[in-house]
């Protein structure tokens, strides 16, 4: 049947990419969780323009559709490969939910399924990151 009043919260606790220059460490897009109250809301930095995206409705499609494209599976890997000596970017991601964890620090190669995490973060309201990663 339906479920009335009481939404069942997905709980996403901790979201944080940032894509930069590494040489200049200039940050070229980042998005960071803050969490007020019982909303979600990404603050997006892309190329110098800061906007706040609330996520508090898209949550749990979210984290769905990162776990579908096996987002744990990044967890502390390294996609350096031998790029590091002429890479043009280098990112981070931290993803903590109830059932996400996932860690990459400095990495200068995006992983498999790159695309379905851009998908992801189209869903929930990022736009024009086909100009950027």
């Amino acid at each position: 049947g339906k479920r009335r009043g009481t939404k069942i919260m997905f709980h996403l606790y901790d979201f944080k990419f940032k894509y930069f220059d590494p040489c200049t460490d200039q940050m070229i897009f980042y998005l960071i969780l803050e969490i007020r109250g019982d909303r979600y809301y990404l603050q997006c930095y892309n190329n110098g323009t800061i906007c706040s995206i609330d996520i508090s409705d898209k949550v749990e499609m979210f984290c769905n559709m990162l776990l579908e494209i096996g987002i744990n599976d990044w967890n502390m890997k390294n996609y350096d490969g031998s790029m590091e000596w002429f890479a043009i970017f280098q990112w981070t991601l931290d993803i903590v939910s109830d059932n996400i964890n996932v860690h990459c620090q400095e990495q200068y190669i995006f992983p498999p399924n790159w695309e379905g995490f851009k998908t992801a973060l189209t869903a929930i309201g990022i736009a024009g990151l086909d100009n950027i990663l």
